[in-house]
């Protein structure tokens, strides 16, 4: 299979009739919308150009990750699910995690995160069975 990945819609390439990856709308994250969570303070690591994205099992559920450019680390970054997000803080609570956005990307990710996409899906289990480029690091 070539690599040639541009944009989201490149990535999932099997049973794209039951699941597609995009940038997630601001309508759909007001569910995630609250006031920050202090009990979920468990460190926090900025992550730049950011941006949110929806990996939607069509007729079953929609799953939130937050994707950029992590300052600390100095490298690309993904988060796991998101579990709520308080924009006027700018904080994104992940289970396990605290992280504070910075600023935030515009358009479609550039090709290393779509490439660190790529591996997220493999990590988490389920490239394989959609068809997602492996990428190794």
């Amino acid at each position: 299979m070539a690599l040639s990945i541009k944009c989201l819609d490149d990535i999932i390439r099997l049973h794209r009739d039951r699941v597609s990856v995009r940038l997630a709308s601001r309508d759909e994250l007001a569910p995630f919308f609250s006031v920050s969570d202090s009990d979920n303070d468990l460190g926090y690591s900025r992550i730049d150009d950011w941006r949110i994205i929806c990996l939607d099992i069509h007729d079953s559920e929609k799953k939130f990750f937050i994707v950029g450019h992590n300052a600390f680390e100095k490298c690309v970054w993904g988060t796991s699910e998101i579990k709520s997000l308080d924009f006027a803080a700018g904080l994104a609570f992940t289970a396990n995690s605290t992280y504070q956005l910075g600023s935030a990307g515009d358009g479609e990710p550039p090709l290393p995160v779509l490439l660190h996409i790529c591996h997220l899906f493999h990590t988490w289990g389920f490239g394989s069975s959609l068809g997602v480029p492996q990428v190794f690091y």
